[in-house]
């Protein structure tokens, strides 16, 4: 998946994936699709993506294939569940940041490198993207150790503040 902030070269493919739930009582029925809503398409399918039938409580993981635009900047696209023209629940987004070149304090190749690492630590809470990209590299793309590093600090941090 693409956490949010992810820099990454132009015309880069790229799977977004969003894990939805149905938080209410009422089973929703089949026929629902994540749509594009606004923002940046990003090459993504205009029909949106399909999500099966969803019990109360239920989880799913909807994902839509992209393609990051060929010029440099800031790009935010927009997503919502939609069922019979109806859209409900919170509008969804992807948030990437395109780069020619690797500049200071933006390393998109490692980044890239690390993608599908840096989206399990943000699924952790660890969302400070330039601090996972440091820690990956300083632990060369383990994320447990990553994970135990900020855990560590944090209780350094939180023992001292006492």
């Amino acid at each position: 998946t693409v956490p949010d902030g992810l820099t990454v070269a132009p015309n880069k493919e790229l799977f977004k994936v969003w894990r939805i739930c149905n938080r209410g009582t009422t089973p929703w029925p089949a026929g629902i699709r994540l749509i594009y809503v606004g923002g940046e398409l990003m090459s993504g399918p205009k029909e949106g993506a399909s999500v099966p039938a969803l019990g109360p409580n239920q989880e799913f993981d909807v994902g839509v294939n992209l393609t990051t635009p060929s010029t440099p900047g800031r790009y935010v696209g927009y997503w919502r569940l939609c069922y019979k023209g109806q859209r409900f629940g919170h509008r969804l987004w992807v948030d990437v940041s395109v780069r020619d070149q690797p500049g200071p304090g933006n390393n998109f190749e490692s980044s890239e490198k690390y993608v599908n690492e840096i989206a399990h630590l943000v699924e952790l809470g660890f969302t400070n993207i330039c601090q996972n990209i440091a820690n990956l590299e300083r632990f060369q793309g383990d994320v447990a150790k990553v994970a135990n590093h900020f855990m560590d600090t944090y209780k350094t941090e939180s023992c001292t503040q006492d």
